[in-house]
């Protein structure tokens, strides 16, 4: 008979979906860190308000979903998809951005964005897709940077 150590049911099963926020937004990284507490199987990882110090603490925490905003202080989030080497440690990345721009959707994309979400109208989509995500183990294998990607935005038509 296995004795219970001491951890939850859920990281003796599975491991949580480890979710880092990158937002200069206080208020979005709060909504985003409360609503993490209620999905099953999701924990934060970190949070960082700068480019700068997202590159840095995304390679210490080694999260497994980088949650990452387009517009912060100093550089983009852009230069943060283009830091961030693809392989096996690589998380998966959802851009959010208040510019629910295709174009830009479909260049975050194509360096390396897995989804893009719309502030505005995408955030339940997002929540949806992280809970979809926390219920199932997620694969180690990354795919290549140009991965297509039918549907890039999540925002409604």
């Amino acid at each position: 008979m296995k004795k219970h150590s001491g951890e939850s049911p859920h990281t003796s099963a599975t491991p949580p979906l480890r979710v880092f926020i990158a937002d200069d937004s206080r208020v979005v990284q709060r909504y985003l860190g409360l609503s993490l507490q209620l999905i099953p199987g999701a924990e934060l990882a970190g949070r960082a308000f700068t480019t700068e110090d997202t590159i840095v603490r995304v390679r210490e925490t080694r999260p497994d979903l980088l949650l990452l905003d387009i517009e912060m202080p100093s550089t983009s989030g852009i230069e943060v998809l283009k830091a961030i080497p693809f392989d096996d440690a690589r998380p998966l990345i959802f851009v959010l951005s208040l510019h629910e721009s295709p174009v830009l959707a479909n260049y975050c994309l194509s360096l390396g964005a897995d989804r893009f979400f719309g502030k505005e109208n995408g955030l339940p989509a997002l929540l949806q897709t992280i809970m979809e995500r926390a219920a199932k183990p997620l694969p180690r294998h990354r795919p290549p940077p140009l991965a297509h990607h039918s549907h890039p935005m999540n925002t409604p038509s």
